[in-house]
């Protein structure tokens, strides 16, 4: 019971990384009209996700402790709730130390993500082809 616990934990969290990273590609490929446009964006979104959260508490674009609103961080906060792991090996110091998010409001934290940028992508897709009709 326990395994199976933990890969409808990992699916879950998987899904919603996915999820928000979709959203990206999608606005990606809605804004630049290509495909390579929308795979470089979700490149470039999970690499600087990960450079910001890697940066740990400090000032990221001004923002102090910018790490907590990363799709990683929360995803992170999730997997500890049901795979507990030695902090001080795998994660930044600054996570351990100021605590992670509780994991309900980390999901729905990521599925906000995910749908605010499912939105925009709709709107401005629908925006455009009005704007081609006419």
């Amino acid at each position: 019971a326990d395994i199976i616990w933990r890969l409808l934990a990992a699916t879950c969290v998987i899904g919603l990384v996915n999820f928000v990273l979709s959203g990206v590609v999608m606005l990606a490929l809605v804004l630049g009209r290509s495909s390579w446009v929308g795979m470089l964006a979700g490149l470039g979104y999970f690499f600087a996700d990960f450079i910001v959260g890697g940066i740990g508490s400090g000032r990221v674009f001004g923002v102090d402790d910018a790490y907590r609103y990363t799709v990683a961080y929360h995803a992170i906060s999730i997997n500890e709730r049901f795979f507990p792991s030695i902090p001080s090996v795998s994660l930044p110091r600054a996570w351990i130390d100021a605590g992670f998010v509780d994991p309900t409001s980390a999901m729905l934290v990521l599925l906000l993500y995910g749908a605010v940028l499912a939105g925009i992508s709709m709107f401005v897709f629908h925006r455009q082809d009005l704007m081609a009709k006419n």
